[in-house]
């Protein structure tokens, strides 16, 4: 009789684990704002994270597996920093509103999904992503974007993200100052010359299902 206990649990969970993976991809769009911080790197900032300044926007994410995605972010903060004016002699300081565009794809190091059941609904996962983008300050120009960042998914449909990208510009003026422009004349010699800025951000986003799974929950279904 304990045998074939044992084996009747054993067949249970074995079914369980098979009915659970049976479930399909849900498709969903996540929708949320953003929070953070941001910083430039230029001719008046050569320090990481220094002249900080809080940045804020809103991000959409369209998951098309359990590994990859896409997602598009808006930013909004300034870019601030300290140099020595020659013509005056004296030390300035700016800072100049910029608004920021990207779109990236994002690759998680595990499977990253939740079911009806709870089983997956405390999956923390870590990514990285990569894209291109626009800033807009006083002028506009195109822009590199890479970083990487961790998902906490909080429930079926809430997720909390953190994020923290570096952003390469295609131009040396993002302090919106006329006589940083350039000031080396080596805008053209180098890709590398030209200025960045980096965006560490914390996220809070609601999934709206697109496309509810056809998923067998089998005996689940009286769970």
């Amino acid at each position: 009789m304990v045998q074939k206990t044992i084996v009747f649990v054993f067949v249970l969970f074995l079914f369980l684990g098979q009915d659970i993976r049976a479930q399909a991809f849900e498709h969903t769009i996540e929708i949320g704002p953003t929070i953070g911080s941001s910083f430039y790197l230029g001719d008046a900032n050569g320090t990481w994270f220094k002249n900080s300044q809080m940045t804020f926007g809103g991000v959409i994410r369209y998951p098309l597996n359990t590994r990859f995605a896409v997602s598009v972010e808006a930013l909004t903060g300034k870019f601030a920093g300290q140099y020595m004016d020659q013509s005056e002699g004296s030390q300035q300081s700016f800072k100049n509103p910029f608004f920021f565009t990207s779109a990236h794809l994002e690759f998680n190091f595990f499977s990253y999904d939740s079911y009806d059941v709870t089983l997956e609904s405390s999956t923390i996962n870590p990514y990285i992503l990569g894209g291109l983008g626009i800033v807009s300050y006083q002028s506009a120009t195109p822009v590199l974007s890479g970083g990487l960042g961790i998902k906490f998914k909080l429930s079926n449909r809430l997720d909390l993200n953190c994020q923290w990208t570096m952003n390469k510009a295609f131009a040396d003026d993002l302090e919106g100052v006329g006589e940083l422009n350039n000031p080396y004349k080596l805008n053209k010699s180098s890709f590398l010359n030209n200025d960045y800025f980096s965006a560490l951000t914390i996220s809070l986003t609601f999934a709206f299902y697109t496309q509810r799974c056809p998923c067998r929950t089998g005996i689940l279904q009286g769970f």
